[in-house]
């Protein structure tokens, strides 16, 4: 896979995994919401990742605020507060 279709892999899971947490949101399962919510979150921060460096393999780790601190997109302070809350979870 070249560097856009691993971009573009990383997307269309997320959205999947989106889908997934409105419906058990929805159901009420809200412990397996926050797990697909995050990983979510996960595979976006992968996507921009890979977007920003020159390796197309992102680090296997699930904290969503290193993976971020290591790409050129800049978040304002509260919703980088709202992600390391979230990786508490």
């Amino acid at each position: 896979m070249n560097k856009q279709e691993i971009i573009q892999y990383w997307k269309e899971t997320a959205e999947r995994d989106w889908i997934a947490s409105q419906s058990l949101f929805n159901s009420g399962n809200y412990v397996h919401c926050l797990y697909f919510a995050h990983l979510t979150l996960e595979k976006l921060c992968k996507a921009h990742w890979v977007k920003n460096n020159q390796d197309s393999n992102a680090p296997r780790i699930h904290n969503l605020v290193y993976l971020l601190k290591q790409t050129a997109l800049k978040l304002p302070e509260e919703d980088e507060d709202f992600l390391n809350r979230f990786n508490d979870f």
